[in-house]
């Protein structure tokens, strides 16, 4: 039998406009593991672990924007809004908002996710097979976990 998987509530995200979003896209993961769509699986739970660190960052903002992985462009910071996934993962570790585990779990889905480019793609340092699209999804389940 099929184990039916429970969509989160997503209740710990302040910025309410991602939550529909979030569901969608963890739905979505779902239905893409069972379909056995590998990369698309793997790049909504990038997608969605970047939401979920954004949210956390923003409740945290004055502390994030100077923390040391805090992106600079010509010695000013970067607002938020315009970080990339590597530096909220790195903050978030940095100001002990998530794990080790989930801050190295989170950089591994991080490079896989670098998938969207197809000359990354083509490089064959990657596979997409169903071992990646479940260490992606099982990150994004612990991060889940850890903040609800």
């Amino acid at each position: 039998t099929e184990e039916e998987i429970k969509t989160p509530t997503f209740d710990f995200i302040q910025k309410k406009e991602l939550v529909p979003i979030l569901i969608r896209d963890y739905t979505e993961v779902v239905t893409c593991i069972k379909s056995e769509c590998w990369k698309s699986a793997i790049i909504l739970c990038g997608s969605a672990i970047e939401a979920i660190l954004y949210d956390l960052l923003k409740q945290n903002e004055s502390d994030a924007l100077n923390s040391k992985a805090t992106p600079k462009t010509k010695g000013n910071v970067l607002s938020l809004e315009e970080w990339k996934l590597n530096s909220l993962i790195n903050a978030a570790y940095e100001l002990s908002l998530v794990s080790k585990g989930v801050e190295g779990l989170s950089h591994t889905a991080r490079e896989f996710r670098n998938l969207i480019h197809p000359l990354k793609e083509i490089s064959g340092v990657y596979k997409l097979e169903k071992e990646e699209a479940d260490n992606a999804f099982t990150t994004l389940k612990i991060l889940i976990r850890d903040l609800t």
